[in-house]
């Protein structure tokens, strides 16, 4: 039998979605997660210039926004599609983004409710990562992928601090306590 890399695997889904900016740009990714390394492969941008310009510019600018938006959404979902058939490694190059950490990089993990600042429900994947001042902050995208990040990310990394748990009345990830 013949051992395939991790790279050369072609997987069916990603793990879950998150949003992390990569030099003060936010960008949307797909996280894949094999044995030995988490792939994060982006897949679009987020709604940063949509809310400006519907901010700043009136109707008009609400008009330019949801045609942004819509846009948006678009290459995304095609991004999506086209990723299915590719390997992670083919992935990978495709852009300048997308990078790989080895899970032996991942210092301190925790799974954190997001502050006041952030939407009620709002739960960020933090990190140390070696070379990086700060803690990497990785924010899941939708309450499907915070639901997959919370029962994934405890089994690879048995000593994560988890400090949110679903609030069944709410429907929806809270700080514990």
């Amino acid at each position: 039998m013949v051992v395939q890399k991790e790279s050369s695997l072609t997987p069916e889904r990603p793990d879950f979605y998150i949003r992390r900016a990569i030099k003060g740009t936010p960008h949307v990714f797909q996280v894949y997660i094999t044995p030995t390394k988490a792939w994060f492969i982006r897949v679009g941008g987020t709604a940063t210039t949509e809310m400006i310009v519907a901010s700043q510019g009136g109707l008009i600018g609400g008009l330019i926004a949801w045609y942004m938006q819509s846009r948006r959404k678009k290459k995304e979902a095609v991004k999506i599609s086209e990723n299915t058939a590719k390997t992670l490694e083919k992935m990978l190059a495709e852009d300048a983004a997308n990078h790989v950490i080895p899970l032996t990089n991942f210092g301190d993990p925790s799974l954190e409710a997001g502050g006041w600042q952030y939407k009620k429900g709002t739960v960020i994947w933090k990190f140390d990562q070696p070379g990086e001042k700060k803690r990497v902050q990785c924010f899941f995208h939708k309450d499907e992928d915070v639901e997959a990040g919370v029962k994934r990310l405890p089994k690879l990394f048995p000593g994560i601090r988890v400090g949110v748990e679903f609030n069944a009345a709410k429907g929806k990830y809270l700080k514990k306590g």
